[in-house]
């Protein structure tokens, strides 16, 4: 469980004891020892809460930081970038690395299927579309706004490794023909769904979606599109985006000059992650 998870648990459980304790001194008619110690203890445990979601801001706060100093170069070899940022995650020791939080709800659950991480590949994806809340950094924190969908294309081809930008060439042909393919209803999700070989040149290409994590990304928000993920369509349905910690520091400032402008007639182009929003497609997606 996260410092911001635990802070505001402990924000919330410290109001009981000192509620208890005004009500009982108000009982009793004066502030003995037990109102006293009540009132003592719900007021540190608030305190406890409140520095554990301000440690955890700020942390978040400086590693957004951090990115943003990262010179810009131009990118001239992708696969290198690529493969550095495979061999950054595989060095790391750190437990349960890039693995979120998420409803095992309906079709959500499709979403986080951890084991992609271990027996999948990492490779480039590439923004189609996502959640327009994405676009912008989320009010006050909110839990409601930390994990959003979007759909996005990728490919297990190594010719992808070194061109990548042929994905996005891909991604916008989709965006603009959306009236005919299976963007056209943002309420249903969609997992390793075979581009039409016409806009692939004969590759295999996958469409699916994913969700993104507002503390995966180097800023906090949609800024790029492109970004590693794992996948494994073969076995699992799950795309999963890499944390941008373990991307190299090139594909991270590239990221942030992605120079993405959000389109005001894509505002309710998908629902929020929430298991009400799942329950609409859960015959097909269980």
């Amino acid at each position: 469980m996260s410092k911001k998870n635990i802070g505001g648990i402990l924000g919330i459980a410290g109001f009981a004891p000192f509620i208890a304790g005004i009500i009982y001194a108000g009982i009793k008619g004066t502030l003995d020892t037990v109102s006293g110690v009540l009132l003592f203890v719900g007021f540190m445990v608030c305190m406890t809460g409140f520095l554990l979601l301000r440690l955890s801001d700020s942390a978040e706060r400086e590693r957004q930081k951090k990115n943003f100093a990262l010179p810009w170069n131009s990118i001239k070899d992708y696969k290198a970038e690529l493969q550095q940022s495979r061999e950054k995650f595989a060095s790391s020791t750190e437990e349960n690395k890039n693995k979120a939080k998420g409803w095992a709800v309906g079709q959500i659950k499709k979403l986080y299927q951890f084991d992609v991480i271990g027996e999948g590949k990492m490779v480039y994806a590439v923004l189609v579309e996502a959640n327009s809340k994405l676009f912008k950094r989320a009010k006050n924190g909110t839990e409601e706004d930390e994990i959003m969908p979007g759909v996005a294309v990728f490919s297990l081809d190594e010719y992808y490794e070194e061109n990548p930008c042929e994905l996005l060439d891909i991604a916008e042909e989709l965006e603009a023909n959306k009236p005919n393919n299976s963007l056209r209803n943002g309420l249903k999700y969609m997992f390793n769904e075979i581009v039409p070989e016409s806009l692939t040149g004969g590759r295999v290409v996958y469409m699916s979606t994913l969700a993104f994590y507002r503390k995966y990304l180097p800023a906090g928000c949609l800024t790029g599109w492109l970004f590693p993920a794992f996948a494994c369509p073969e076995k699992y349905d799950s795309l999963i985006m890499v944390d941008s910690k373990y991307w190299s520091d090139n594909l991270v400032a590239a990221f942030l000059h992605g120079n993405i402008e959000i389109k005001e007639e894509e505002e309710d182009a998908f629902p929020e992650l929430t298991p009400d929003n799942s329950a609409a497609d859960k015959n097909e997606y269980q």
